[in-house]
């Protein structure tokens, strides 16, 4: 049993009982790189409250009445630098894969990696009055791994050299810093670290935070530490100042806040370099992706820190797209790319409006990844491809899109899905039963069986049959122009759900002599044609396959948000016209007007930054990139989609989805449940189901706080009253 203190209190841990994702806490600043011992069995409040507790404000009697800050403090990692991955220790597994890489040890690199944090902490307890160096953790592992003295020095050197890989600037730091430097202050650097200062202090120069005249301060040269306000001792004393001569700027609660209040010293909490939930949630399956889902963490951080200067509905916005969106989406891009290599594909195509954001993650990773394929961005859409995929009679699977009910399912919009008005076929209308009055009400079962009748009839169906012919031949064109008949080995990706496009798609391909592209979707949620499909690849669940039940049983209904992370600039495609010798897409709004309202410039900008840090993570080449990150993206999409913060619901829940086909029907994710609709959704399941909010969680979220209770334990007791609801309704 491994004994070590935190916050001056004794913690005990069984190593070898604890995976190191629980082993350790995150809370850069502290001794060690940044690592809290962590209580095995207790959980991070926990241990935190052992260490933050209590925080005391500066000693008055310490700090000179009236005296204006003279020198500017900045903790160095977190605040001034971050690092590329998540976790401090993860820079010790991905060392671990380097070293296996050079056959410089035979070691997993997980083993490597606790031995590593195990020297560490070995090395402190002997030495418990002062911070260790990397000298003395590295004579410990040297031992410890029977590495001679040249290759304990190689392996020393290549951690250094790691370091220096993955560390950037904090954004905002510079800006930060200079504002200090023009108040006319001087500067100093700190840290509780056990790397030198030297090579620091290269680090923030080479990034451009050093200037001439600063001191860099690290507790492994000096006798004392932030954690217990001693190095701040060390600095006040060093630099002939008082305590109320410094302002301190630091992210962590326990060495920046308390450290410098136990001194007297005053604060600046920068918190935005501490890792969010869905970063320590990409952290977690580090192990498991080979440290791919670290190195997101990472880019996840910086891409957040970009934007943390904007306003709270931006913020919100921002954590969730570089938190959950960023990943998710990198992930499917990764998985989808690697398996087009392992086909030989190569050319892909991204369809409109949800491969926008797929086709720039794609553009980025792919070079890294090593890939030599051609990426093509093609328009495309529900509307566009459905009605051209009607040849000579309108059967089963056109009915299917024709009246998939929605939200606002009337004659007018499902008569839109075949580009008609009920003015075009009024005559006809009233000969089924549907007057001018009855256009625009909702359809009932009835109703939609009239329907049917009345679209096969000989002169409605003469009608569908020539629009559909007169767009086929623009779409055919269209296809042929952008090379889906070319004798290249292609891909096509899209979200998915049903996959119906693309059987429309196929129809046109086979009838047309073409061949179908390897379709790739993130999800198909059931209904799928398997015998037009049956070439598909599905990343995360395909429920008529049975892959993935389970994880989209837990998030169900995840597909709105999903598409709201894809949601694209431009208007949707429904059709093409010719220019010339050339065919355009045809869109319905020249520009996604309501979506960029939002704030999907923020949602794209911090996706994009998400993807710029993972491209330059990959670049270093210090990762094994596998397909295997499935679980990771379940567990971000139960977090966001089950347990919303009250910012993230009002920031994603006022997103205007859009609910139709024809792009007619527009509602917000989530809204507020008012406390009268408990009983409908109790009781009328079938009002409930068409009025209840998209987005349920959130929604509740949003909610006052009695119907918040109530919902809550609703939700938690469902399949005890949904059961006694069945029996009760059979029984009457």
């Amino acid at each position: 049993m491994e004994v070590y203190s935190v916050a001056g209190q004794s913690v005990n841990a069984r190593y070898s009982a604890v995976p190191a994702t629980e082993l350790t806490i995150a809370y850069p600043g502290l001794p060690g790189g940044g690592m809290l011992g962590c209580l095995a069995g207790q959980s991070e409040a926990d241990v935190m409250s052992l260490a933050i507790a209590p925080i005391h404000e500066p000693d008055p009697e310490r700090t000179k009445a009236g005296s204006v800050n003279r020198l500017a403090s900045f903790d160095i990692f977190d605040t001034t630098l971050t690092r590329l991955v998540g976790s401090p220790h993860a820079v010790f597994l991905l060392l671990g894969y380097q070293l296996r890489y050079r056959g410089l040890t035979d070691l997993d690199p997980f083993v490597f990696m606790r031995r590593r944090v195990l020297a560490e902490h070995y090395s402190r307890r002997r030495r418990p009055s002062r911070e260790v160096t990397l000298d003395e953790i590295y004579q410990v592992l040297g031992n410890w791994l029977d590495l001679s003295d040249e290759r304990r020095e190689a392996v020393k050197t290549l951690e250094c050299k790691l370091e220096s890989d993955v560390l950037r600037a904090v954004p905002g730091a510079h800006q930060r810093i200079k504002q200090e430097r023009a108040s006319g202050k001087r500067i100093v650097f700190t840290s509780d670290m056990y790397l030198p200062s030297a090579f620091l202090k290269e680090q923030l120069s080479c990034r451009g935070l050093w200037s001439e005249g600063d001191r860099c301060y690290v507790s492994a040269e000096h006798d004392g530490s932030k954690v217990d306000g001693t190095l701040f001792e060390t600095i006040i004393e060093r630099e002939s100042v008082s305590s109320g001569d410094i302002i301190h700027w630091g992210d962590n609660p326990v060495s920046d806040v308390r450290g410098a209040h136990l001194a007297g010293v005053a604060v600046e909490h920068y918190a935005d370099g501490l890792l969010n939930r869905y970063e320590r949630t990409l952290e977690r399956y580090s192990r498991e992706t080979t440290g791919l889902t670290s190195l997101m963490a990472g880019a996840s951080r910086l891409a957040r820190m970009t934007l943390s200067d904007s306003g709270p509905h931006e913020r919100a916005i921002a954590a969730v797209s570089a938190g959950v969106a960023g990943p998710a989406l990198a992930a499917f891009v990764i998985w989808m790319l690697l398996r087009a290599r392992e086909r030989g594909l190569k050319r892909l195509y991204f369809v409109s409006r949800d491969g926008q954001i797929l086709l720039d993650i794609a553009s980025r990773l792919a070079p890294v990844l090593g890939l030599d394929i051609e990426l093509r961005y093609l328009y495309g859409s529900r509307q566009a491809w459905h009605l051209p995929g009607i040849y000579d009679e309108i059967d089963s699977r056109h009915e299917q899109w024709i009246f998939d009910p929605g939200r606002d399912f009337t004659v007018r919009t499902v008569l839109r899905r075949v580009e008609l008005d009920p003015e075009d076929v009024s005559t006809e209308l009233r000969q089924a039963g549907f007057d001018e009055k009855n256009w625009d009400r909702h359809l009932t079962e009835a109703d939609v069986s009239a329907l049917k009748r009345l679209m096969n009839g000989s002169s409605v169906r003469a009608r569908i049959f020539e629009k559909a012919s007169a767009a086929r031949k623009l779409t055919i064109d269209y296809l042929r122009q952008e090379g889906l008949f070319d004798e290249v080995p292609a891909g096509i990706v899209d979200l998915g759900w049903r996959g119906r496009v693309f059987t429309s798609l196929h129809a046109m391909m086979r009838r047309e002599g073409g061949k179908m592209p390897v379709p790739y979707f993130f999800g198909l949620s059931g209904g799928t044609d398997s015998d037009a499909l049956s070439d598909r690849e599905v990343f995360l669940f395909d429920l008529e396959r049975g892959q993935g039940a389970d994880v989209h049983r837990e998030v169900a209904g995840i597909e709105n948000l999903l598409e709201a992370f894809c949601s694209g600039c431009d208007g949707k495609t429904i059709g093409y016209t010719r220019d010339g010798s050339t065919v355009r897409p045809t869109e319905d709004i020249p520009e996604n007007k309501s979506v960029m309202d939002w704030g999907l410039p923020v949602h794209r900008q911090a996706v994009h930054e998400f993807t710029e840090r993972l491209e330059e993570g990959l670049a270093l080449q210090i990762v094994e990139v596998s397909s295997d990150a499935l679980a990771v993206v379940g567990s971000l999409l139960q977090e966001v989609w089950l347990r919303p913060t009250t910012a993230e619901a009002e920031a994603w829940g006022s997103f205007p989805y859009e609910d139709a086909q024809a792009g007619t029907e527009w509602e917000q994710l989530a809204r507020p449940i008012q406390f009268r609709n408990i009983g409908m959704a109790l009781y009328n399941v079938q009002e409930w189901d068409r009025q209840r909010p998209i987005w349920l969680n959130g929604s509740i979220q949003l909610s006052s706080r009695p119907t918040r209770a109530v919902l809550s334990a609703l939700l938690a007791t469902r399949p005890i009253w949904s059961g006694l609801r069945r029996r009760i309704l059979r029984r009457s």
